[in-house]
């Protein structure tokens, strides 16, 4: 064991000679060591560490220095390629909408010396000129949009001076004028031989040159003005024409040349448009109809067409194809049609649809809210001032004379001459308020007076010549019937085309007064077979059979009425009627609370409910019914009824 403790001490006395020397050439490791090892350090050493992290501090400084270096070099560079981009954006949007330009420029004129030393320059020509394309641009409404056109100068009119130097804005015109579709007007006036010509160009097409004084210069720019237009936006053009009867014969020119141009789109809109001037201003209803037909053919998503064409279907008594064609225009339109009009004018004919196939199932509170849409609506085609009068007709047909009366007490027009001549009085509406007032309380009187004051205004009017015979005759003939003139009556009605459903649905109506059942049921038939979608003829031949103690044959006849128009009153409170006479007056009770959810202000019904109710001993539930009755619009006869019952209480 003795000889094993021997060598120790040499072996410490290696290590620790060992441990004084460096382990490494690197002076901040030696130096590091030595810290380490506890013992003093040399001043050499300390000065290398300090000067080693006085360095390193700078090294970090450095990296920190380069690292905010490079993100301000990164958001420079990003700050640039915004810009960059930016400016591209912008250049690429400048001429972008320069491609777009559709407007019409009018430069200024050449004018001789003398015009000009008077003031009347080159700036202030075409000035003239382009006030007179205003009040034609306002004239030429239309609801076709205004892309459509090759030209579209809707909203879109300028002069242009020449000015020195180049600008943003000259710019922008070099552009328009290279890139664009813009029509160029320019103008020049000489003298020859003591008068004035003025000649304008619109692009590369030369108008008629005109000639005349100094003192016709205002004329002579209107007619170029009309000139530049019947170039460029012919039917835009007819549109203005249409204000000036005696220039038919100008409308009828341009739209033989429209209806041959090479594009569907171009032959559509003028079928349209000599349909409008066919129907409305010369009231050739049947000649406007094929027109529009040849409209759809062409362009079937022309919806605008499929709804005039109903219009005028319906003027001419065909009540099932105007149906059936204003329908078809609404779907078209929800389906593709949207593009084919402009959005605020096709607002309005698709409103005025939606109230006419109301009208015509029978739903006079849908037609109602529909008319009064029209007051948040453009006045486009002047159907917003129409609107009220056919809401207030719509309420008498639902039996609220009073509330109709209430609505026409605010209207500017009461005659009615002049309320269905307004707007034209044709397509699909034929406007008759204070008629179907007075028809609503059974005053045949006065439907008889107002009936014929109105044919007699129309009898004026060379476009309504059709119109009376499908429109207003069947209502002074109804009212002759209903006052026991049946000769007169059918006097009135032999005059009717065939095709004209309320004219046979008249007809019928006088037979069945006259109780001659079999022609009644003849003519109702026929009725029914052209107004197959139609509610009205399998209702009033109900009320026929009615009349004559037929209960349960008006019944199946109602329930067609009542699936064709199931929001329609007057079939459920009929079925009550019926139900009553077959002793079902718990089933008559329920159709007339049906009835009454449609029609709220029908005083005949509330009566028919109360007689009903008092059947089956509910004795107080009844006169509340008459009373709501009394306080209603009622006949004559029903008041008198009404006030009978409520004396027995």
């Amino acid at each position: 064991m003795g000889g094993d403790e021997e060598p120790r001490p040499r072996r410490a006395r290696r290590r620790a000679a060992t441990a004084s020397q460096p382990t490494t050439p690197d002076p901040v490791e030696i130096a590091m060591e030595t810290l380490a090892s506890g013992q003093a350090p040399s001043s050499s050493a300390e000065r290398l560490l300090e000067n080693q992290n006085r360095l390193i501090q700078e090294q970090i400084g450095l990296a920190r220095n380069e690292r905010f270096r490079a993100r301000i070099k990164a958001a420079r560079d990003g700050a640039l390629a915004v810009g960059a981009a930016a400016v591209l954006f912008g250049a690429g949007w400048f001429v972008w909408d320069a491609s777009q330009a559709r407007g019409l420029v009018v430069h200024a004129f050449s004018v001789p010396p003398d015009l000009a030393e008077r003031g009347f320059t080159g700036e202030v020509a075409a000035q003239r000129f382009l006030d007179k394309t205003a009040p034609i641009q306002a004239l030429s409404n239309s609801a076709r949009p205004p892309e459509s056109f090759q030209d579209n100068w809707v909203d879109n009119v300028s002069l242009e001076i020449p000015t020195t130097g180049i600008s943003l804005e000259q710019a922008s015109a070099w552009l328009r004028k290279r890139l664009g579709r813009e029509t160029h007007v320019r103008g020049e006036i000489v003298r020859q031989g003591g008068q004035l010509v003025l000649t304008v160009r619109a692009g590369r097409d030369a108008a008629p040159a005109r000639t005349g004084t100094d003192a016709d210069l205002d004329s002579m720019m209107q007619g170029a003005a009309e000139d530049v237009f019947r170039l460029k936006q012919p039917y835009l053009f007819a549109n203005y024409l249409r204000s000036d009867p005696a220039r038919r014969a100008e409308i009828d020119a341009l739209f033989i040349d429209l209806v041959q141009d090479r594009s569907a789109l171009e032959r559509g809109w003028a079928y349209l448009g000599r349909g409008v001037v066919k129907a409305i201003d010369s009231g050739d209803l049947r000649g406007g109809l094929a027109d529009e037909l040849l409209a759809v053919k062409v362009m079937p998503e022309l919806a605008l067409a499929w709804v005039n064409a109903g219009g005028f279907a319906h003027d001419l008594g065909r009540a099932e194809q105007g149906y059936q064609l204003t329908r078809r225009g609404l779907e078209v339109y929800r389906r593709d049609g949207a593009r084919t009009m402009e959005r605020e004018a096709a607002q309005v004919v698709v409103t005025r649809a939606e109230a006419l196939t109301a009208r015509w199932r029978g739903d006079a509170l849908g037609e109602i809210e529909a008319w009064d849409r029209f007051a948040d609506l453009v006045p486009y085609a002047g159907w917003r001032a129409v609107a009220p009068y056919a809401a207030a007709e719509a309420m008498a047909r639902n039996h609220d004379a009073t509330g109709a009366r209430r609505r026409m007490a605010d209207l500017p027009l009461q005659d009615p001459g002049q309320v269905f001549l307004m707007n034209g009085g044709t397509r699909g509406l034929s406007r008759l308020p204070t008629l179907a007032i007075a028809a609503a309380v059974d005053d045949w009187a006065e439907v008889e007076r107002q009936g014929l004051a109105l044919d007699a205004t129309l009898k004026g009017e060379p476009p309504y010549a059709e119109v009376r015979a499908v429109l207003v005759w069947p209502s002074i003939a109804r009212a002759w019937a209903e006052q026991g003139r049946f000769e007169a009556a059918e006097r009135l009605m032999s005059w009717a085309p065939a095709d004209c459903w309320p004219c046979l649905r008249t007809q019928a109506r006088i037979a069945a007064l006259q109780g001659d059942a079999s022609r009644a049921d003849r003519l109702y038939a026929e009725a029914v077979r052209q107004g197959p979608s139609l509610p009205f003829a399998y209702a009033e031949w109900a009320e026929a059979k009615l009349r004559r103690g037929d209960a349960a044959g008006a019944l199946p006849l109602l329930a067609e009425a009542r699936e064709r128009g199931p929001r329609w009153a007057d079939p459920l409170k009929l079925e009550g009627d019926a139900l009553a006479r077959l002793g079902r007056d718990r089933d008559a009770v329920r159709r007339y609370a049906d009835a009454a959810e449609r029609a709220p202000r029908w005083g005949a019904l509330h009566l028919a409910w109360g007689d009903a109710l008092n059947r089956l001993g509910r004795r107080d539930e009844a006169i509340a019914k008459w009373r709501l009755a009394a306080g209603m619009d009622l006949s004559a006869r029903e008041r008198a009824v009404v006030t009978q019952r409520l004396s027995r209480r």
